[in-house]
């Protein structure tokens, strides 16, 4: 069975204008060593590789998740990330930052005046049990700082976990675990029917 990249992050697309439509991989005059402190390192070069899950050994495959770009949209710098697998087209393409305070923050690729800016995980927090209300977004805090160890390697991380609803759905969820080091996004995955999943197998950061 051929093996798909899955949409691993939620994306919203709409129908306005004064779309952000440069290609990915264009970094728009920014320099490449520009590099955003916060929950997830975001800088471009940085990547990520994962193994996704599947019920059928034959179905699982390895994708990279790269950061290609920097935008200036709507007087925030955006990081462009782009999902691929070897010798394949770059798939799932989407915009991260961080906001002091708040948290990551996602925009879907390409951007338009009325996207809506949705919350992919909340830092800081108080602590584990913690539910945090973004627009229509909920995400809970499911554990925090030492939370549960990740392999990479032969290093164990600590990371943070966290369960995001869609839509305030509590049947419409994805659990993350995201490095306590700074090293970004370790594994996801969906809750409920059809749910999906992935591990890191190994990443870059610059930090």
């Amino acid at each position: 069975m051929k093996c798909w990249l899955l949409i691993l992050l939620p994306l919203l697309f709409f129908g306005c204008d004064d779309r952000v439509t440069s290609a990915p991989g264009d970094t728009g005059g920014e320099p490449m060593v520009t590099v955003s402190k916060g929950l997830m390192p975001l800088a471009v070069g940085n990547w990520w590789e994962y193994r996704t899950d599947a019920a059928e050994p034959e179905s699982t495959c390895t994708f990279r998740r790269s950061i290609v770009a920097v935008r200036e949209i709507r007087n925030n710098r955006y990081y462009l990330f782009v999902d691929s697998i070897r010798g394949s087209a770059p798939d799932t393409v989407f915009y991260l930052r961080n906001e002091r305070g708040t948290g990551v923050m996602q925009l879907p690729y390409p951007a338009d005046s009325c996207a809506r800016e949705e919350l992919l995980f909340r830092y800081p927090y108080a602590r584990s049990g913690n539910y945090y209300w973004f627009d229509q977004d909920c995400v809970l805090v499911l554990y925090n700082f030492p939370g549960g160890p990740c392999v990479i390697g032969d290093s164990v991380l600590r990371t943070m976990m966290y369960q995001r609803f869609e839509d305030g759905d509590r049947h419409r969820s994805v659990s993350y675990a995201v490095s306590s080091d700074s090293l970004g996004l370790m594994s996801q995955t969906g809750d409920g029917p059809g749910g999906y999943g992935f591990d890191i197998v190994t990443c870059h950061v610059n930090r």
